[in-house]
């Protein structure tokens, strides 16, 4: 299969290198740290919190070579994506009482996937391992733990609050929201308009103004995935973090209303 080469791709704007080369240096200190932890099997909080920030180290992998190829748009989807990852890492250190929640939440999910399944049983029926009476059987095993634990849905607004991430939840994580679930203004980036808002041309790689804005949030996002992981494992990497956090605050002021 030939290769998918990309063209006619705008660079990012040169005045964004120091955010970008500040979300790189972010990402290196972040990448170094799974080695130097040791995970024991019977603390959940060290199993599921390192898990969850190597999911955040992906993310903000992926999230610099969409920004290389201005895919900006699914920068948007994998941030929200991180900041979910952020808010459940976050809640777990924030709410002991969280992560009993969040690990139960399992439970809550395999019994939904089971009702989706035996209410559309002709769907699944070409899968050989597919044995309804199993599957019921199962069901109401799942069932009995949940009543028996009073175990709910996590709620993402509730989880944002847990992990006292209300503001980002209220600002951020609902922009974001619009253009994941593909709310119709978020299609206005892909039109080119004239003065009467007659369209004029489709763009295949929208070029958006709030590429520092995108910056800004995906350092901020992992520099409190540093801050938990960091309190977590007592890494000891204080005076790295701080320092991050200083340029970001320098480098951001360009970018604030006056």
């Amino acid at each position: 299969m030939n290769s998918i080469r990309l063209d006619n791709i705008e660079p990012l704007p040169t005045e964004i290198n120091n955010l970008k080369e500040l979300l790189v240096d972010c990402y290196r200190l972040a990448f170094e740290i799974p080695k130097k932890i040791d995970v024991y099997n019977e603390n959940p909080l060290q199993i599921i919190s390192s898990c969850l920030f190597i999911k955040v180290i992906n993310a903000t992998r992926a999230i610099l070579v969409l920004f290389e190829n201005n895919l900006l748009s699914e920068v948007h989807v994998l941030l929200r994506h991180e900041m979910e990852a952020i808010f459940v890492l976050k809640a777990c250190y924030e709410d002991k009482q969280f992560l009993k929640e969040y690990i139960n939440s399992d439970i809550l999910y395999r019994l939904k996937m089971g009702n989706v399944i035996s209410q559309n049983q002709n769907n699944f029926k070409e899968n050989e391992e597919f044995d309804i009476e199993r599957i019921k059987s199962l069901k109401s095993d799942l069932k009995l733990i949940v009543d028996e634990n009073g175990i709910k849905e996590v709620k993402i607004e509730s989880l944002a609050k847990k992990a006292k991430m209300e503001s980002y939840y209220d600002t951020a994580y609902r922009f974001l929201s619009n253009i994941v679930h593909i709310g119709i203004k978020s299609l206005d980036d892909y039109l080119k308009v004239d003065e009467k808002r007659k369209v004029r041309e489709l763009l295949i790689y929208p070029y958006q103004k709030e590429i520092p804005t995108l910056f800004i949030t995906a350092i901020e996002l992992i520099l409190i995935a540093l801050d938990c992981i960091n309190i977590i494992f007592k890494i000891g990497n204080e005076e790295t973090i701080l320092s991050l956090k200083k340029r970001l605050n320098e480098l951001a002021k360009s970018y604030l209303p006056r």
